[in-house]
């Protein structure tokens, strides 16, 4: 795993001194003699990646929504686990429950995300989230941090629903990060509205096809009953010919029987 030596003094924002386990502010690091599983990837950092979950479960807490930690998961994409926790928006009104999400990406790295719009464009189609957040602990591994003279950028916004940010559970203040998924969190909500209005414009749009195609197999079925009842009529049309046929046929047989018997044999005198 890579972590990188910075001085906290330097990052700017709100830092603080690491709380200990027997603090009320931020959460103490796993101890590893204790057995805690960690899962995930070295490249990506166990350590961070663990710490991280526990403190997005308690801001999705807050928020009354709910966080889960899908780092082993696959998603929607065949063998894809991009898209390491997942917040899932508690019902909004116009939003369907539960369709409303943020998918967090989590490194400790400085070169395991090279593209990060791509990755969290891909980390949302995967988890089915309508915004991103890529979380990193140190300002260095955000994407330009070190080509800015004051050293602080916290933040890289990559449109208004995906940020990559810079977050040490260690020494940052939670409501930084806190206003951040708030903020893409409404995004989120926002999306999934317009996603509802455009499925529910689309299915009015069905429903006008389906009465549509109605009326059509109405029309259909009705040009079938009057055919269904013209072909009963011409089936019983042509039984009654075909009896007609057999008297007459009858008849005709007996009359030449008749004169068959009614004509006098001659015969030659010699």
């Amino acid at each position: 795993m890579s972590q990188n030596n910075h001085n906290p003094a330097a990052d700017g924002g709100s830092r603080k001194e690491p709380a200990s386990s027997g603090s009320g502010g931020r959460s103490a690091m796993p101890d590893l003699s204790a057995g805690v599983p960690l899962r995930g990837t070295p490249t990506k950092g166990l350590i961070y990646e663990h710490s991280m979950h526990e403190v997005l479960e308690s801001i999705a807490s807050d928020l009354g929504d709910t966080y889960a930690d899908t780092s082993t998961k696959p998603g929607r994409i065949k063998n894809c686990k991009k898209g390491d926790g997942l917040l899932t928006v508690a019902d909004q009104p116009g939003v369907p429950a539960g369709t409303a999400r943020v998918v967090i990406e989590m490194s400790d790295a400085d070169r395991h995300v090279r593209d990060w719009p791509d990755c969290l464009e891909q980390c949302e189609r995967n988890r089915g989230a309508q915004s991103s957040l890529g979380l990193v602990r140190h300002i260095s591994q955000v994407p330009g941090g070190r080509r800015i003279p004051s050293g602080k950028r916290r933040v890289r916004v990559y449109g208004a629903r995906r940020f990559v940010v810079a977050f040490d559970p260690e020494v940052d203040e939670v409501s930084f990060l806190h206003a951040v998924i708030a903020m893409l969190r409404s995004q989120a909500v926002h999306r999934a509205a317009r996603s509802g209005m455009a499925h529910l414009a689309t299915a009015q749009e069905k429903l006008a096809h389906i009465e549509t195609l109605t009326f059509e197999l109405t029309k259909l079925q009705a040009i079938a009953e009057r055919a269904r009842v013209s072909a009963t009529k011409l089936v019983a049309d042509i039984g009654v010919l075909h009896s007609n046929l057999a008297v007459t046929l009858a008849e005709a047989r007996s009359a030449v029987g008749e004169v068959a018997h009614a004509t006098p044999t001659i015969t030659k005198n010699s």
